[in-house]
């Protein structure tokens, strides 16, 4: 079997958890895998009922791919909103498991939610498109273990529309999966996500305006 050589490759981005790379031959993938660091800490760290599950130690793999077996298994279009997972190969770093490269209409990878509105480009559309996704996360049966602005991208589909796009932090990681047992708690869980989210992005709008009003006073008096 082949493996990938990313030692001694640049990640394109690094997580708590894990480093991501570009594949070396195929644009529309990338290979995300675990950070050595991570690992050795969640092993040092392992309580027994860690210890119970068999995939603990790649917990974060396993449930990426349940949670999108799950939602293809009830027949919803996950792609809309999801940044899908392609199974798993051996790399000099460990095991590394591919994933779809959300790009943006220019061909880059998307930029992600925070550093949109932090450049101040987070107009109505875009709010409009975020609110789309939102609405897609709320209607869908997936299960969120968080949902943090800097796990979104803004990507552009082949026919060149944008949409946002979840990348990471999905998923359940309890031994017994109460949310995704019951829909009714998911979705209350689900919810008060939402609007945890909704306050944070509209701080991060405010600071953003506040930053651009101090330097345009700042420029008059220069």
């Amino acid at each position: 079997m082949h493996e990938f050589k990313l030692k001694d490759r640049k990640p394109l981005a690094r997580g708590v958890s894990r480093l991501v790379f570009a594949h070396p031959m195929n644009r529309e993938l990338l290979i995300k895998v675990m950070r050595a660091d991570f690992l050795e800490h969640r092993r040092a760290s392992a309580t027994f009922y860690n210890r119970l599950s068999p995939t603990w130690t790649f917990n974060l793999f396993a449930r990426e791919v349940r949670e999108q077996l799950i939602l293809i298994g009830k027949g919803e279009d996950c792609d809309r909103f999801l940044a899908r997972s392609y199974g798993f190969c051996d790399t000099d770093l460990g095991l590394g498991m591919f994933v779809r490269a959300m790009r943006g209409a220019d061909g880059r990878l998307a930029p992600k939610l925070p550093r949109l509105i932090a450049d101040g480009a987070f107009g109505d559309r875009m709010r409009g498109d975020l609110e789309v996704f939102c609405g897609q996360l709320d209607a869908s049966a997936i299960t969120l273990g968080a949902l943090a602005p800097h796990n979104i991208v803004y990507a552009a589909d082949p026919a060149g529309a944008r949409h946002f796009v979840l990348i990471d932090g999905y998923g359940e990681g309890a031994i017994l999966p109460l949310r995704g047992m019951f829909p009714h708690l998911n979705r209350i869980h689900k919810r008060r996500l939402l609007r945890r989210f909704w306050t944070d992005i509209e701080e991060r709008l405010q600071k953003t305006a506040q930053s651009s009003v101090t330097e345009i006073r700042q420029d008059a008096f220069t």
